[in-house]
């Protein structure tokens, strides 16, 4: 039973983010909107002039980053947080008013 519910779920998932993706693409521009984005284009230039942020080229501390996080955060996560968990006392059961 509960595999089902894992392939149905995962399953919609995938069919989710296809859906997603087709959906945020940009539409073809037909000819009245081809003219309407050369006006928008124009506009937009004089509006643009100034400087905007650039992605970086150097994408290489991405990986080194991710093993920091991981080893890092979640290495130590897993081990203290058992030790921690055995070490709690156990809670006292509340007496009933009586």
């Amino acid at each position: 039973m509960r595999q089902w519910l894992l392939i149905i779920f995962l399953g919609l998932g995938l069919i989710s983010m296809l859906a997603c993706g087709a959906l945020g693409a940009e539409p073809t521009t037909t000819a009245h909107g081809a003219a309407n984005n050369a006006e928008g284009d124009a506009k937009h230039e004089e509006a643009d002039s100034f400087p905007h942020p650039v992605i970086s080229e150097g994408w290489e501390w991405a990986g080194a980053m991710v093993i920091i996080i991981l080893v890092g955060f979640f290495l130590p996560a897993a081990v203290i947080g058992p030790i921690v968990r055995a070490n709690t006392p156990e809670e006292v059961a509340a007496r009933a008013c009586a």
